[in-house]
């Protein structure tokens, strides 16, 4: 604790220190409470500098920290307008020790040295340093000082918690997990917004502890709830992808002693984090009373054991947090069994317009219990429904009277070990119990969490590090357990364990009525995987399933395109069926990549999911769960207009699908040649190539030069803000979870032509450059299109990178756009940067800088610390930037081995690099390179050098060689004979063509076509024969229009590659057309 009053400076004006409850309004933590037990005091620093007091009087002992805990203050208030700029001097603090040698300053457990700079504290959020007393074993430290250099005048608060025995490292793979990561989370600042998942790798179910049992968003605050006392109110069965998206499908149990209640703030007990184990495999936790709680999982059931240590009358609550019912059952020997259903969550997330599926739990207690019935005192008129609507809790008032609770029971034992064995399904209560007896038997405890500790063992095995900090080791096996944690398993063996046969109850297709035993889903037969949103899991999870497990990966592929062979689209968020969620169709990137590093479980597959793709491409679908927003006119136009919100996004997230979609075709054609397969369809994947070619460089007109930005187009060309009102810190409208900063460099496809439009590769490097330092300031004039100071707006706030949002998905592929502009040691130093001060506080429930979303922000730091990232996914090659630890090596199962080594670790600069033994200069690699045996050696040094500096990524505009910008329509310049619906750019109305009808186009200059595209609102082909005018001869330029899968699916032909100025469609049939266009 600080030694000092408010006047008690022991040098200069040191920081002024005052007794405090702690910060007023952190966003992530519990207003007015410590990080932890102890006296917290405000510091507010001086202008003159110094030194203040802090502690001191101790002898150093062997194997010890001296550990404090910084809360620097902002002095911002992000809802008002004129409120101070964000002061960051409270980050830059300094720890003096005095012994009688003299002052040494020391390092922190990041090996930094705590002088007065900046280093990794984060604003407005707990900070903990453990300083090393290595070099002090032995001495007298007389005095502890807070120092702060002259000129900084900011404020925050502290605690000093003194001398503590130094963490380390443990020696079993899995115990150096911590699932807590991330949970240092809440509504307006997330530091991962994660769960403590207890689970097996890629599971049907996750364990998890709550300490809020009555909400499906935050389930678990590390210090949000009860601040440095939580309190656990249940253990569950959960399925919370995201708390954005919500917890469906809750289970509870808890344990209770003395007062026997249901009631989650009754029953809730507190406990310490230092009494809490947090492992993948197994989960415990002291609580106050002397209960100890622990929990152990297998993918579709979990085992919980109670252990009651005082004599009072105890058991456990059964409990569900919102509609369900609940049945027990006496068994002979005295034990209880119970079966639950859990009603579908309907209208629990903002995008979701069909219910998910039911569950079901079947259970069993392992000794004699009775069974009470659950009471709980709540208002009648809850969860009555007026006009639709739910009636809000502000109407209650504080109208509460003891009710039934029919979908919980307590149960009361005089055992003083209590283990409850349970299930769950989503096909019904046998099937529950079924999978209960499949999964855990007549297993113990012990053997239940010995089974899921060997399956991570033999994951978590696989890595190989040599250097790096306590807390880089422990964040990167952390973050591979994340990374495998999703996606989940939603299919069910209903047959038996000799000869499994999966099914599931399907989330895509029309459901009937279900009942308290059984699902009234449709059973299908497969395997499906759930709980993922594409748009920030394909940017890195997916390519590292395929790069790391490629024995898993075919597995994991055919479950999620599961989804569109049931119900014919892939999801943009599977929660487990389709969400409204985030633009993109990215599962085409995904799909596409996988495809470059041959993980289809076979060419069925891969045609199934190149299909998948292109039906998000080339037609709208009618509902806005699925498919691409905007495409009805969109494919047409060339990009998203601002009728459709975030359009601009859409627009930018469609052109690098595109180009993805465009290389994958180019590989099928060259396939064809020798793919049976394949063979009838050579034709279409060789028009998709140039197709998706041009398309993918639409982005060009989404850029506004007179602002020097990405902007979004108005439905009739023009551009939504002049340049005198726009202002490219203000979030929303164009730009999803963003601002036109964040989208700035949103050409991860093609930053040569993002260079050219911006005017060079150096203007490139310039905006980098002034997106670094420009800060960014939340307040409602920048909130823009949002209506409060969201979560990222306040991340990007306090993480003092200037514009860089690297809290969220959109910013993770910009450091590496300084590629494009010929200056990798600026990738180079930015990704350390953020290895080494954004990803910090796992001990504290921190770890991430925003939110960690189903792996992507784990696998975005593993592949960080490898050295290499997929700039472009579906583009083939990996870039290249400066790697983490000394050795970091991956074991793949089929025997290959990836190695990163590094010389002078402790610099960012690359200075050299070899790959298997050759000398290698370029900034990319093929990924295919290391999908085998590789070994990358680097060395590294203090100064950039020329490595790489001539290299640059591969482009879509210069893929060819020469540099091309997009191709619009040119049917709007020629001379048009034919109905208006056919080039009105929209498809909403067709035309009905007779045999011999013509629709001819008729341009002044000869061109050379591209291509040209037939839209039809019918899926067979439609009668027609193409015939070209070249040097007034007419021709028939071979075209065989082909059917669609889909009615209104746009389909592209090749005509040829000679000069023409003129084309015709000639009716060979009646058929019907909405469109027509010629590139």
């Amino acid at each position: 604790m600080p030694q000092t009053s408010a006047t008690d400076d022991v040098q200069g004006h040191g920081p002024v220190l005052a007794p405090s409850p702690g910060p007023t309004n952190p966003m992530a933590s519990m207003p007015r409470a410590g990080l932890k037990h102890g006296t917290v005091h405000h510091f507010r620093q001086q202008v003159a500098g110094g030194s203040t007091r802090i502690g001191g009087g101790f002898r150093v002992r062997p194997g010890t920290v001296f550990e404090l805990a910084v809360f620097p203050d902002l002095e911002h208030d992000p809802t008002r307008n004129d409120s101070p700029d964000p002061n960051f001097d409270g980050c830059s603090l300094g720890v003096e020790f005095i012994t009688e040698t003299g002052s040494v300053t020391l390092r922190d457990q990041h090996e930094h040295v705590i002088d007065g700079s900046r280093q990794c504290l984060v604003a407005d959020n707990w900070n903990l340093l453990q300083l090393s007393l290595d070099e002090l074993v032995g001495q007298r430290v007389e005095q502890v000082l807070l120092a702060s250099r002259a000129g900084l005048v900011g404020s925050g608060w502290l605690q000093v918690f003194g001398m503590r025995p130094r963490p380390v490292e443990e020696p079993d793979v899995v115990d150096r997990v911590r699932t807590t990561r991330g949970t240092h989370s809440a509504f307006l600042y997330s530091r991962g917004n994660a769960l403590p998942l207890t689970c097996v790798p890629q599971g049907f179910n996750f364990l998890v502890p709550l300490t809020e049992s009555r909400d499906r968003n935050w389930l678990y605050g590390w210090h949000r709830d009860g601040g440095p006392v939580p309190k656990l109110s249940a253990l569950a069965f959960c399925h919370q992808p995201s708390p954005w998206i919500a917890d469906r499908s809750a289970f509870q149990i808890m344990p209770w002693q003395g007062h026997m209640t249901a009631s989650p703030t009754k029953r809730a007990r507190a406990f310490s984090h230092d009494d809490e184990i947090d492992r993948p495999h197994y989960y415990r936790v002291d609580l106050d009373g002397g209960i100890r709680a622990e929990m152990t999982p297998t993918s579709r059931a979990g085992v919980f054991k109670f252990t009651f240590t005082e004599s009072a009358r105890h058991g456990v609550v059964l409990d569900q947090p919102f509609v369900g019912t609940m049945h027990t059952e006496t068994l002979d020997d005295g034990r209880v069994a119970f079966h639950a259903s859990i009603a579908p969550a309907e209208g629990w997330t903002v995008g979701l317009h069909r219910p998910s599926p039911p569950a079901y739990v079947y259970g069993e207690t392992n000794a004699p219990a009775t069974v009470h019935r659950a009471r709980e005192r709540r208002s009648p008129l809850e969860g009555i429904v007026i006009n639709g609507k739910r009636l809000h809790k502000s109407w209650f008032g504080k109208l509460t009277v003891p009710l039934p609770r029919p979908q919980a029971a307590i149960l009361e034992t005089e055992a003083d070990v209590l283990e409850v064995r349970a299930a769950m399904s989503f096909l019904g209560v046998e099937q529950a119990r079924r999978n209960l007896e499949m999964e855990v038997g007549q297993a113990s405890f012990d053997d239940i969490a010995g089974r899921a500790h060997a399956t991570w063992t033999e994951l978590l095995g696989r890595l190989e590090i040599v250097g790096g900090t306590l807390d880089q080791r422990i964040t990167a096996w952390s973050n591979l357990a994340c990374l495998y944690s999703w996606p989940n398993d939603h299919h069910e063996n209903v047959g038996s364990p000799e000869e499994p046969r999966w099914a599931y109850a399907s989330p895509f297709r029309p459901a009937g009525a279900h009942t308290p035993d059984h699902t009234g889903c449709q059973v299908a037969d497969g395997q499906l995987s759930v709980n993922n949103g594409y748009w920030d899991t394909f940017r890195t999870c997916w390519p590292l399933y395929s790069l790391l497990t490629p024995e898993k990966a075919p597995e994991l592929l055919g479950g999620i395109l599961q989804q569109y062979r049931d119900g014919g689209w892939m999801a943009r968020w599977s929660a487990p069926g389709y969400v409204d969620c985030m633009p993109g169709t990215s599962s085409d990137a995904i799909f596409a990549d996988a495809s470059l590093a041959h993980t289809f479980a076979s060419g069925s597959d891969e045609l199934a999911a190149y299909d998948s793709a292109l039906r998000n491409a080339t037609g709208p679908s009618d509902s806005v769960l699925t498919g691409r927003k905007g495409i009805g006119k969109g494919r047409f136009v060339g990009w998203i207009d601002t009728d459709t919100e975030e359009g601009l996004a859409w627009t930018m997230d469609n052109a690098s699908c595109d180009a993805a979609i465009s290389l994958w075709s180019g590989r099928l054609a060259v396939r064809a040649t020798n793919d049976p397969r394949l063979a009838s369809r050579r034709e279409e994947l060789e028009a998709n190539e140039v197709w998706f070619a041009n398309r993918a460089l639409a982005h060009a007109e989404m850029f506004d030069a007179g602002i020097g930005f990405y902007q979004g187009r108005r439905p009739d060309g023009g551009w939504r803000v002049e340049p005198k009102d726009f202002d490219p810190r203000h979030w929303g409208h164009d730009y999803t979870e963003t601002n036109a900063w964040g989208q700035a460099f949103h050409a991860p496809h093609d930053g040569a032509l993002l260079a050219k439009l911006l005017g060079g590769e150096h203007t490139l490097a310039d905006k980098l450059d002034e997106m670094l330092r420009t800060p960014a300031v939340t307040s409602p004039a920048m909130w823009g299109s949002y209506t409060y100071n969201t979560q990222e707006m306040n991340e990007a706030q306090a993480d003092g990178i200037g514009q860089l949002a690297i809290s969220n998905q959109p910013a993770h592929h910009i450091p590496f756009m300084y590629l494009f502009a010929g200056q990798p040691h600026k990738t180079q130093w930015l990704t350390r940067e953020l290895l080494d001060k954004k990803f910090v506080g796992s001990e504290i429930g921190q770890g991430y800088p925003g939110d960690e979303d189903n792996g992507e922000m784990s696998g975005y730091w593993l592949l960080l610390a490898m050295g290499l990232y997929p700039v472009f996914v579906g583009g083939g090659e990996l870039a290249i930037t400066a790697p983490l630890f000394a050795k970091m090596a991956w074991n793949r199962t089929d025997g290959t081995r990836l190695e990163i080594r590094a010389t002078g670790i402790e610099h960012r600069y690359i200075q050299s690099l070899r790959v298997n033994g050759e000398l290698w200069n370029a900034v990319t690699i093929p990924a295919e390179l290391v999908r085998g045996n590789a070994l990358l050696e680097f060395e590294l040094g203090p100064e950039p050098s020329s490595w790489g500096a001539g290299t640059r990524p591969w482009s879509a505009s210069t893929a060819t060689g020469q540099a091309r910008r997009w191709q619009p329509d040119r049917t709007p310049a020629a001379s048009y004979d034919g109905p208006e619906c056919l080039v009105d750019d929209r498809g909403e109305n067709h035309a009905d063509l007779s045999a011999g009808d013509v629709v001819s186009f008729t341009w002044e200059q000869p061109f050379t076509p591209l291509y040209l595209t037939v839209t039809s609102p019918e899926a067979a082909a439609p009668g027609l024969r193409v015939e070209v005018r070249c040097d007034g001869e007419w021709a028939d330029a071979a075209v065989v229009t082909r059917s669609t899968p889909h009615p209104d699916q746009t389909a592209a032909y090749r005509v040829g590659s000679e000069p023409i100025d003129e084309l015709r469609l000639v009716a060979t049939a009646p058929c019907r057309l909405s469109q027509v266009e010629v590139y």
